[in-house]
């Protein structure tokens, strides 16, 4: 079930709320899957950031859940 969809279209740092739906949660354990899908990726280090080679779609700097 797709909750929401925001579109990133920079290199700026986003502040992002998901309010995810009661029913979302399993009734056992109340988790839930956060999938990230990017269309395009890049390296650091080909554009001079630092040293790291692997492939980076997106950063996530913080995930904190509140009630």
């Amino acid at each position: 079930m797709l909750v929401k969809k925001i579109k990133l279209e920079d290199d700026s740092w986003y502040n992002l709320k998901l309010d995810v739906p009661k029913f979302a949660g399993s009734v056992f354990d109340n988790r839930f899957i956060l999938t990230i899908v990017v269309s395009r990726s890049w390296v650091p280090k080909e554009l001079g950031v630092n040293n790291d080679t692997r492939l980076i779609g997106i950063r996530i700097g913080e995930i904190s859940f509140i009630k």
